[in-house]
């Protein structure tokens, strides 16, 4: 018999195999033997394709893989799809025309008993039933995969026979168990516990060459059900409100560098505008240079929308791309565990994200969906998947440096340890370093077209006590308690997930990938210019936190992990509402002082911090919405040569400590008088004495003073020169 459709039904004892349209049956018990015998029966029957459904137990797993290693055609299907298929079988022997009334309605009552029926059939098909081994058989009838041609047939077979040799041991050991005395029932307890550890692990790896070569085609029962989709439904749609209700419950959304942000935008949106002398001081350049995302979205959105509403969109994409994009990576990387995609929550309000740093927040969501991407096309490579991952990994170079550099790390590593024969690896190499050329050849391009210095690259490094220091650093947000509390679940959580766990299991490759990006960190630079920025090493942090869920396969806990991240979420997404409602009344109060000032007017930050965290300094950038909302000019605009889209031409008074928030020597007051109309004075009581000699305060709220200058003042050296 050729070209037959098989279903086989395996339990914990038995299988049983059945053809489509034949009387042909065949059964025998589950023991080490099983396989050899329904090759030998397979082989005769010459089969089409072969179904078996997947199990809790997981016996079916090293029968599906012997099948898979002899070259026969087999798929192991969920019991969802199974349940679905015999729904529509059912559905379709009960199509039999209904009795209508005279006006041609169908019956309400008959229609709600025939679903009744449908369902009990559908049930009882799916039971484990010798009507079970059928279904299977029609639905492999039914279907039509696309399986992979075998590659890994040692590979499985010689897993299949150290399985065989452990499931062996097992039983032996669970014999003496029960025959052992009081004193050695302890220690043969715990090498059964290992045993049945090493088994599952053996069984996690067949999975994944099975799933890799299409055999292995179940879904998570919680992804198929219709109670459990309501459920997840409901659970990410209010992950969703949570991660977007911070950003558009505030009118200033307190974060650093934002509005600094905003500012640059601005000025290159309205460069030429005759309302504004942006001009004047600025100069405007759109090249090749990375860090350009968040300008060429912004601009775009102005178009619809205000530059406000603008800014929040992007914020919003920024704290939903990253849990998101952390979502398919891991769905790619560990599949069986997707579940643990959960923490990637506790990374959408991460530090660097309160620092206002956006395309840096942007490159950690498209550095993600760059690795699952990777891990898509290493699978199956395709012309149109290796384009997405083109056209992904450029945007990537305009989004953040750093983040390209980091991508490629990852690309590479993973091309590297997952392929066996050095044919093998050059070939993914070639086809992943070819991503990158686009964005690099731009990079050298622009530095060799504006002759980049060597001082352009230059670089510090952190002590490594300070690295020591650091390690928590990516988890801080705005409560110090919760960041404290967060770290010690995390790992409670970490070891809850190793505990006596029989199925945890290293999820090769990745637990080399993230050792080397830990490694990395403690000899990584703290500092570079144009490419990175502040804390470039403490930057690598996020991204090892994002791809531990890849690290390991902790099996049916891997759900209460998931639980326990969604808790945390939801306390830090409480923190982080309270705080920025919290800064409102202050912030309102100083974005008066705008509306005190002539457009156009000439501006000078002065500013220190109250000895607080970075992350709850929205007051130092805060004056930059004055370039928004007024056309203020102010030095301090963000820009780094090359890097940054405006530039600030103008000469006149920088002061030097506004951007440590701290002024070690005093201004030059008079040159401050001579160059600037106002001075937006934050936080430095000591120079109250000095601006009220050059300027008369004009608005005062909180710790801010806004100081008109005196054009017409008399200065120090008229006064000495006077007789």
């Amino acid at each position: 018999m050729t070209d037959a459709f098989v279903g086989i039904d395996v339990s914990e004892s038995r299988l049983a195999l059945a053809v489509h349209q034949s009387d042909r049956r065949f059964e025998c018990a589950l023991d080490s033997s099983a396989p050899d015998k329904l090759i030998n029966e397979l082989k005769n029957l010459e089969p089409k394709l072969i179904a078996v459904a997947a199990t809790r137990s997981g016996a079916e797993i090293p029968l599906a893989a012997a099948l898979h290693a002899a070259s026969l055609p087999i798929v192991a299907v969920d019991e969802p799809s199974l349940r679905k298929f015999a729904e529509k079988e059912s559905a379709t022997i009960w199509s039999a025309p209904a009795e209508r009334s005279d006006d041609g309605a169908l019956d309400a009552d008959t229609s709600a008993t025939d679903q009744k029926i449908q369902s009990a059939v559908a049930a009882s098909l799916c039971r484990r039933t010798p009507n079970r081994a059928e279904l299977l058989a029609r639905f492999a009838a039914g279907t039509n995969p696309k399986l992979s041609a075998v590659t890994r047939a040692n590979e499985i077979d010689a897993l299949l026979v150290r399985r065989a040799q452990l499931a062996g041991m097992l039983g032996r050991e669970r014999k003496r168990r029960q025959s052992s005395e009081s004193n050695t029932s302890s220690e043969i307890a715990e090498h059964v516990f290992e045993i049945e550890k090493r088994i599952a692990g053996i069984d996690f790896q067949l999975k994944q060459y099975l799933r890799g070569a299409g055999v292995w085609r179940v879904k998570s029962r919680l992804s198929q059900s219709v109670p459990a989709i309501a459920l997840m439904s409901l659970a990410v749609t209010a992950a969703v409100i949570l991660l977007l209700v911070p950003i558009w419950i505030v009118q200033y959304p307190p974060l650093l560098d934002y509005p600094n942000h905003l500012a640059r935008i601005h000025i290159l949106t309205h460069f030429n505008d005759p309302n504004y002398q942006f001009s004047q001081y600025y100069t405007a350049t759109l090249g090749p240079y990375p860090y350009l995302t968040m300008d060429v979205l912004l601009m775009g959105l102005q178009k619809f929308t205000s530059i406000f509403t603008g800014g929040r969109v992007i914020l919003s994409l920024c704290v939903v791309g990253v849990p998101l994009a952390a979502w398919f990576f891991v769905r790619q990387a560990n599949p069986e565990n997707i579940s643990l995609a959960c923490w990637g929550l506790l990374s959408a309000y991460n530090i660097f994200f309160f620092w206002g740093f956006v395309n840096w927040q942007l490159s950690m969501a498209l550095v993600l969906l760059v690795a699952g991407l990777w891990i898509r096309f290493l699978m199956r490579p395709s012309v149109l998947r290796w384009l997405t991952l083109l056209v992904v990994v450029t945007v990537l170079y305009f989004t953040h440096l750093q983040g390209f550099g980091l991508a490629g790390l990852v690309i590479t590593a993973y091309a590297g340890l997952t392929r066996k024969r050095l044919r093998d690896i050059m070939r993914a190499l070639a086809a992943g370093w070819a991503l990158f050329l686009p964005g690099a050849s731009l990079h050298l391009i622009t530095r060799i077209a504006t002759r980049e210095t060597s001082a352009a690259w230059a670089m510090n490094f952190h002590p490594l006590s300070d690295k020591w220091d650091r390690l928590y650093f990516f988890m801080q947000g705005v409560s110090p308690r919760l960041d404290v509390l967060t770290m010690l679940v995390l790992i409670g959580c970490a070891f809850a997930a190793w505990w006596r766990n029989r199925e945890f299991k290293w999820n090769h490759p990745w637990p080399a990938i993230v050792g080397g990006l830990f490694l990395l960190y403690w000899i990584f630079p703290g500092y570079g210019v144009n490419w990175a920025g502040d804390d470039a090493d403490v930057r690598l942090l996020p991204f090892l936190f994002m791809l531990l869920p890849a690290v390991v396969y902790v099996g049916r806990r891997a759900r209460w992990l998931a639980l326990v991240a969604c808790l945390l979420f939801c306390a830090r997404s409480a923190s982080v509402i309270h705080t920025f409602r919290a800064e409102q009344p202050e912030l309102t109060g100083i974005a008066r002082a705008f509306s005190m000032t002539p457009p156009n007017a000439r501006v000078l930050p002065v500013i220190e911090s109250r000895d607080d965290e970075p992350q709850v300094r929205p007051y130092a950038h805060f004056w930059a919405y004055g370039i928004v909302e007024r056309g203020w000019f102010s030095t301090y605009l963000l820009t780094i040569k090359n890097v940054t889209t405006v530039q600030v031409k103008s000469k006149l008074a920088r002061p030097e400590g506004f951007w440590d928030l701290n002024y070690e020597d005093d201004p030059d007051w008079d040159q401050v008088a001579d160059d600037y109309d106002y001075v937006w004075a934050f936080h430095v009581p000591q120079y109250k004495e000095d601006l009220d000699e050059i300027g008369e305060m004009v608005y005062e709220s909180g710790d801010l003073r806004l100081y008109r200058i005196k054009k017409d003042r008399v200065k120090d050296d008229d006064d000495d020169s006077s007789p």
